[in-house]
């Protein structure tokens, strides 16, 4: 069966040449063979090339370099506006080296204006100082970074898209004479400090090892070569100014070719005998038989770690791209070791049988190996089979215990053997005259005589059979040892879906409940621990034929396409629910609005309203301030007549004792003395007269409601002053913060909280925090912060506050401050207060906290 490889990876040479002579480059080593310095690809077969890629969607990569520097091709900006007319192009990873000496003017320009190009690729070798670079690449330091830097300035703006990075040459110690080594990670931050601040990544790579290393100045060191070559089986083609196509990037010899891009097809150059023989050799590790691959040392185990190798071949090999057996046998036994892989067989194959395994038939089809009828054996060596397929062909078996022990002769210890046949209950089965032989769930019972199985008991429990291998129930002498890892079954579509219960009692009592049935058995041919079979049950790749596998994903994009149903049905349900509740959150949200206007016309009534309340309380206030001052000056003038009569009598008196005066002097002094005396005693029986009365129009002792009168008690009994002078009054509103500081000096051990009174003009219902209570210590520090819940203030009431108990109080003075917070100003809050007033009442001097202090 012939493969057919795709293209993957192109490479375009635009130019053969380079203005650059470095040591470590192939260019400069074959510059002297060469009759010119440039070569430059045509045009024509540029456009040519591009028109052949646009046949093969499966190019992932385009290289547009080779052996020299891409902008020295004089129509650059033209061979860039073929490549990009590709839509292959378009799709793919354009990626193109430079040196960088020509990034400039219009070769710049000609990058950022065409979008072909999607990796930009400086090859900046060295350790990011002068000296190592221009050791290595030559005296262009200093132009090179500058057309860098220019080049990465501009590309941040017209192509953020665009990825710029270098390829890093970091030669080991002893590889380039006369350079200083420094460590790797040294290396990489250095560049990293010249190249990230430009967004440019850093890669690094060691010195080239490949194929015409021998002609190099300087050279790297040879790895390990084996497992194949990293360009070959990448299916690649890389095209010379010529148009030469070449398998790998790596050879600087025209010669080295598989054919001309002129002369054939890209898919007949990939898939030629030459190329083929090539890629064939290269898998065996048998370069040394190819001129221009014998002295490479580029190879895939060179590269990638074990895990990797296997990955790559194991993938290769499932994309159906290794038919020779004995590439197989090497790959998959002497490269990765690979159970189950090397030697594959597909018994009864057909015209179908697959890339990679041998296909035996009675019949000469398409693809058949061998040309053999099973009833009369196998013609295959002894243990010489990994995995054996039979699909749909041991129904027609004459014998099948002996097909069954002629599968067991020629697989290997451990093989893994895969059967799918028809599951015979089943109408059409049954009445099928070619299938001769009976697939069920017990029938690999009768491959072994191990009564340990993987298979769920209750898939082939039996009255008179309850242990699982009965090979030898006839009495003879089993031959075979097939160990039975997994049994599939496969459904009829309206029971796939049942639950696992449901399907076993259906499948075990009733006929066309499944079609086909599928086995995987282990080849048991040494001593071998029940654990160990258990072990490679978890970990063994279960292969098996492709419409198998066809089958499931049909079958999963039946139960999608269901799901899909049913998720629309329940989308269509679910849109419906949402248009009734989106109607019924419109009708909420219509009657949150009316609400909401009904509410703030409320608010605004009720704030006129307290604003009224406000003003009349304000008028009233007034109206009171007014009857006190008139009041008070009543008094005054009462005071200042009663003043002018006693200074009156005290002139008359005066007159009279100088009248008196000649009858006794004496006498006279005693009477004046008396008199004034007396006179001044009833001057202060009428200042504090009228001073009581004046401190009763103020005092609001006597006026306070019964609610607020024990906090009037616990006041003046846990007073630790004098209240002869105070009188009970209310404090200015407070406003924003604004601070209300009162000392209180305390007797008792401890304070857990007081109560107090406020007066209140606003309704605070539904208000946060206005007002906050702060309790310090005598040096001002806080000890307790509280906010007042508004819910708590009520006009004229007792205010009860809590908080965590303050001990050792006793002897010791604290402070209690009130604190106005944000729109306090809008509710009229006031604090009952014990205040003191000059003799005649014009300024207030003192004021003291009216509270009664809560303690243990």
């Amino acid at each position: 069966m012939a493969i057919i490889f795709y293209p993957r990876t192109i490479g375009i040479e635009l130019v053969r040449g380079c203005n650059f002579s470095c040591k470590m480059c192939p260019v400069t080593a074959n510059q002297s063979n060469e009759y010119e310095r440039f070569q430059y690809i045509e045009i024509s077969l540029l456009d040519r090339i591009c028109r052949e890629m646009d046949l093969w969607p499966s190019i992932e990569t385009i290289w547009l370099f080779h052996f020299g520097e891409p902008l020295a091709h004089p129509k650059f900006r033209e061979c860039l506006e073929i490549v990009y007319q590709s839509k292959v192009a378009r799709n793919a990873q354009v990626i193109m080296h430079t040196n960088a000496s020509m990034l400039k003017g219009e070769k710049a320009n000609a990058l950022l204006e065409v979008p072909v190009v999607k990796k930009l690729v400086f090859p900046f070798d060295g350790f990011g100082d002068v000296e190592s670079y221009e050791i290595l690449r030559g005296p262009h330091y200093h132009e090179v970074m500058r057309n860098i830097k220019n080049f990465s300035k501009q590309a941040k703006k017209v192509r953020p898209e665009l990825l710029l990075t270098t390829c890093t040459i970091l030669p080991r110690e002893g590889e380039v004479p006369g350079l200083k080594v420094i460590s790797c990670d040294e290396a990489v931050r250095n560049l990293k400090g010249i190249f990230n601040p430009l967004g440019i990544q850093v890669e690094t790579r060691e010195m080239h090892d490949y194929s015409g290393n021998e002609k190099l100045e300087i050279a790297g060191r040879r790895r390990n070569i084996f497992g194949g070559c990293p360009f070959v089986e990448q299916d690649s083609l890389y095209f010379t100014v010529k148009g030469k196509a070449q398998p790998c990037c790596a050879v600087y010899n025209e010669n080295f070719n598989v054919g001309s891009i002129v002369e054939m097809r890209m898919g007949e150059l990939l898939n030629s005998e030459k190329m083929s023989n090539i890629r064939h050799l290269l898998r065996l590790d048998k370069r040394k038989e190819l001129e221009y691959c014998k002295n490479c040392a580029l190879s895939l185990g060179g590269y990638l770690s074990n895990d990797n190798l296997r990955e790559f071949w194991i993938k290769r090999d499932e994309q159906q791209l290794i038919d020779d057996l004995e590439e197989r046998k090497y790959l998959f036994t002497e490269v990765v070791p690979e159970l189950h892989r090397a030697v594959r067989v597909d018994l009864g194959c057909g015209g179908v049988k697959r890339a990679g395994f041998i296909g035996i038939d009675r019949f000469p089809l398409p693809g058949v190996d061998i040309v053999a009828d099973m009833n009369k054996g196998l013609p295959l060596d002894d243990n010489s089979v990994d995995y054996l397929v039979a699909s749909h062909s041991l129904e027609h078996a004459d014998d099948i215990i002996f097909i069954m022990q002629e599968i067991y002769r020629v697989c290997k210890h451990k093989a893994l053997v895969c059967i799918v046949a028809p599951y015979y209950h089943t109408s059409l089965n049954m009445a099928n005259p070619f299938h001769k032989q009976v697939f069920n769930e017990h029938t690999p019972r009768f491959f072994t005589t191990s009564h340990h199985t993987l298979i769920d008991k209750l898939d082939y429990d039996f009255p008179h059979a309850p242990n699982w291998g009965i090979a030898e129930s006839d009495n003879s002498k089993c031959k075979m040892d097939f160990r039975c890892l997994r049994i599939e079954f496969f459904y009829f579509p309206q029971y796939r879906r049942l639950d696992e219960n449901e399907k076993r009692k259906l499948r075990q009592t009733s006929i066309n409940v499944v079609d086909q049935i599928m086995y995987h058995l282990l080849v048991v041919k040494e001593d071998i621990s029940n654990k160990e079979i258990e072990d490679m049950a978890k970990v063994i790749e279960y292969q098996e034929p492709p419409y198998i596998t066809l089958r499931r994903y049909q079958a999963k994009i039946e139960d999608l396409r269901l799901e899909n149903e049913k998720l629309k049905s329940s989308l269509e349900q679910e849109l419906t629910k949402r248009e009734e509740l989106e109607h019924q959150l419109k009708e909420i949200e219509e009657k949150y609005e009316q609400d909401y206007k009904n509410m703030e016309t409320y608010f605004f009534l009720e704030r006129e309203k307290n604003e009224q309340k406000y003003r009349d309380l304000e008028l009233l206030f007034k109206l009171e301030k007014q009857k006190s001052e008139e009041k008070y000056r009543d008094l005054e003038l009462r005071f200042k007549l009663e003043k002018e009569q006693s200074e009156q009598k005290c002139r008359d008196l005066e007159l009279h004792l100088k009248r008196e005066w000649e009858h006794s002097k004496e006498k006279v002094r005693q009477l004046v003395s008396e008199y004034v005396k007396n006179s001044f005693g009833r001057q202060t029986r009428i200042a504090v007269r009228l001073r009581r009365i004046l401190f009763g129009c103020f005092d609001l002792a006597n006026l306070i409601n019964k609610e607020c009168r024990p906090i009037l008690e616990s006041s003046i009994l846990q007073s630790t002053f004098p209240l002869n002078n105070y009188v009970l009054g209310i404090s200015s509103f407070i406003r924003k913060n604004e601070i209300f500081a009162y000392k209180i000096q305390m007797q008792q051990d401890s304070l857990k909280g007081l109560k107090i009174v406020l007066s209140c003009l606003g309704d605070l219902s539904d208000h946060k925090a206005p007002l906050a209570i702060e309790i310090l210590s005598q040096e001002e520090n806080i000890l307790r912060n509280i906010f007042i819940d508004p819910q708590m203030i009520r006009h004229n009431l007792p205010v009860k506050i809590e908080f965590e108990p303050l001990h050792n109080c006793a002897g010791k003075a604290f402070w209690v401050r009130f604190v106005g917070l944000e729109d306090v100003e809008e509710y009229g809050i006031r604090v009952y207060e014990w205040q003191r007033y000059s003799k005649i009442l014009k300024r207030k001097l003192e004021c003291k906290l009216f509270a009664e202090l809560l303690c243990d």
